[in-house]
């Protein structure tokens, strides 16, 4: 496992970052964020993970988590950073596990929001594996997205753990600022290390699917 970021991944962490920053404008009325969707979609985000094709499915796949991490901790959303995981996580299985017709298909214009079926037949082609191997593909598709949603819930915390820093070095009690209090502190440091615990686990785990070690 690296623990050194590439000038790759920083280049998208600064990249998507930046975009999630100027068009995210979370809202409990609002619903889904379909403007940042389509900016950080027409930036190129889903082409992370298909520019290592050729090299293997996850030959390209640091680059995309360096991008998600930022995203999520720009937005601050647990709901749009699943959105995300999802997507990647159908991208991924598709190109280790489809047929060439199947990513030729399917890979351009993946859908996403409410969808309703009815009738639909489902022939041979669709299949992304052969009847045997399903067990095998399913558990390794719910690997990555278990992953990428232990990754999101580890960055979103980042944010607000800022804000509670910052809150406790301005509000006072008992004549020093609440950052002074031990009780405090210890708080906010068990925050930050569950949190640091988490991020690190799960990057291990998608460093172990990367190199087909699960």
């Amino acid at each position: 496992m690296n623990f050194e970021a590439t000038p790759d991944q920083r280049a998208a962490a600064a990249t998507y970052r930046a975009i999630a920053l100027r068009h995210f404008a979370p809202s409990p009325r609002r619903g889904f964020d379909w403007a940042t969707w389509r900016a950080l979609s027409e930036a190129g985000l889903w082409r992370t993970l298909v520019a290592g094709r050729d090299a293997g499915a996850d030959a390209s796949l640091n680059v995309f988590i360096a991008a998600f991490e930022a995203i999520v901790a720009a937005t601050r959303s647990v709901g749009f950073a699943m959105a995300l995981a999802n997507q990647a996580t159908v991208i991924r299985a598709l190109l280790l596990h489809g047929t060439p017709a199947q990513r030729d298909r399917f890979l351009p214009a993946l859908p996403i929001g409410d969808m309703t079926f009815d009738g639909v037949p489902v022939g041979t082609d669709d299949l992304l594996c052969t009847p045997k191997d399903g067990l095998r593909v399913l558990m390794d598709i719910a690997s990555m997205n278990r992953a990428l949603f232990g990754l999101l819930c580890a960055d979103v915390v980042g944010p607000f753990l800022d804000d509670a820093l910052a809150y406790v070095g301005e509000r006072g009690a008992l004549g020093v600022t609440l950052d002074k209090h031990q009780h405090v502190q210890r708080r906010l440091v068990d925050i930050h290390v569950g949190a640091e615990r988490s991020r690190w686990m799960a990057l291990a785990a998608l460093d172990q699917l990367r190199a087909g070690d699960p």
